[in-house]
């Protein structure tokens, strides 16, 4: 569980609340780091800088509802998730068993790899 997904959840649509957290399904990551990726290359503010409105875009995309904070808080983890696993492979790209983590990496690392603005 590298990127905060259970193996049994691989496949799943849907995300479930465990304790006031939103549990994402591997298919929710990508499909947030994808659209973060889109919303940026439309010339749109940085996600994290207009909230509100990427909220509003992302939200077309799934099929469940998150809120901003849960979306916010879910950006944030997968930024510091990245960056500590380029810390501890010495900023090498590291090998991943599964297709949605080695995915993940590599959108995130499009995000995050060159020290994108905060």
């Amino acid at each position: 569980m590298i990127w905060g997904t259970n193996e049994e959840d691989e496949g799943k649509e849907t995300v479930e609340k465990t304790h006031d957290q939103l549990k994402w399904s591997n298919e929710g990551v990508i499909i947030l780091l994808n659209g973060i990726i889109q919303f940026m290359t439309k010339g749109s503010n940085l996600p994290w800088k207009d909230l509100p409105t990427f909220h509003r875009f992302i939200q077309e995309s799934i099929n469940f509802n998150i809120t901003q904070t849960q979306m916010s808080d879910k950006m944030r983890r997968l930024k510091w998730k990245f960056k500590k696993i380029r810390t501890e492979n010495e900023g090498k790209d590291p090998v991943f068993k599964k297709a949605h983590e080695n995915e993940t990496y590599k959108l995130s690392k499009r995000l995050w790899g060159d020290e994108h603005e905060d």
